[in-house]
């Protein structure tokens, strides 16, 4: 055989022995594709892992600027999160952050991007209602620009994605309660808010000792229900029902005061009045004025409806003027 051919021959025979060699070790020369996206797909979960820690305690810390700036645009950002479809927990998050900055398209986009991915997702369903239920009272007191089709196309979004967190957790509190002020607040439909309303208060009630101190973060809007059903009871004339569920929430609430002491006497003193019981109507409303430290005791408004009505102390009519108009003390004082 001629030399150099015999030469070629060696080297080849040499470099398939060690091929061998490494196969024995590696099992193969390189990595399948499933082999390949396996440990993308392990690499991508892991920086998934630290991208939810970070923003965990930039939302606790409450710096949403920061947050936006390290994580907005996520498909810019964390461009291997989406790839691998691992982007839906984040989507959640910097919607909420994008919200408290009254960003509020740019939110809804992020959590409508992530229920495309995962539909039947509770949170981001409910987020995305609480989000579209947030922008319908910016609109309201004119922080944002939101009319005709754009805010009725606003009211169908949150009630879609209310009904589907609703769906997917019929026991819960927070997201019936939300639905009825969506109808009683922003779309003045009392009679829709009713049922949602009892619903938020049934489910509230179901729930065992440990599964309230569980879910205690709903405990809040099930004392809000209570007052927001109180007032659509006495609406229609259910004044006796209206007045066990006042006093019902201002007992469940007497130590936490999630609702101000002014609001819930004047509730009160309201619910008092419609059923003749003027004396302890008087006294509700005076309650409410003393317990209001932190305003001018003379003087206190409340936004809404201009509501009239006399009291009667022994033998004297005393007005009282409540809502847009200024109501003094000395009306109050017999």
């Amino acid at each position: 055989m001629n030399t150099s051919i015999q030469n070629a021959y060696e080297k080849a025979v040499n470099v398939d022995k060690t091929k061998d060699q490494s196969r024995e070790i590696s099992g193969d020369d390189f990595l399948t594709m499933e082999e390949y996206l396996g440990l993308k797909h392990d690499a991508a979960k892991r920086h998934l892992k630290q991208a939810m820690i970070e923003i965990h305690e930039l939302i606790r810390d409450k710096k949403w600027e920061e947050a936006v700036s390290i994580f907005y645009p996520l498909d810019d950002k964390f461009p291997d999160l989406v790839s691998c479809y691992l982007d839906v927990p984040l989507r959640g998050k910097i919607g909420f952050v994008l919200g408290q900055l009254k960003k509020y398209d740019e939110a809804i986009k992020e959590l409508v991007l992530g229920i495309q991915k995962d539909p039947n997702n509770f949170i981001l369903n409910s987020s995305l209602a609480y989000t579209a239920y947030n922008s319908l009272y910016a609109a309201k007191k004119r922080d944002i620009f939101l009319r005709g089709k754009l805010k009725e196309d606003r009211i169908c979004l949150a009630h879609l994605h209310f009904q589907k967190a609703q769906q997917l957790r019929p026991d819960g509190v927070t997201n019936f309660y939300r639905e009825g002020m969506l109808y009683k607040q922003l779309e003045n439909k009392p009679e829709k808010a009713l049922p949602l309303f009892q619903k938020a208060v049934a489910n509230w009630d179901r729930l065992e000792g440990s599964e309230k101190e569980a879910r205690h973060q709903e405990r809040k809007n099930f004392i809000k229900a209570l007052y927001h059903l109180s007032s659509v009871l006495l609406d229609r004339g259910a004044n006796k029902e209206a007045l066990q569920t006042i006093k019902r929430c201002l007992a469940q609430d007497e130590k936490t005061n999630y609702i101000s002491l002014l609001y819930k006497y004047f509730a009160l003193g309201k619910v008092c009045f419609h059923l003749g019981r003027y004396t302890e109507a008087k006294d509700a409303l005076l309650f409410a004025v003393q317990c209001e430290s932190h305003r001018p005791v003379d003087f206190l408004t409340k936004n809404g409806e201009i509501f009239m009505m006399r009291v009667s102390s022994g033998s004297q009519q005393v007005p009282i003027f409540w809502g847009k108009m200024k109501w003094r003390r000395s009306l109050l004082v017999s």
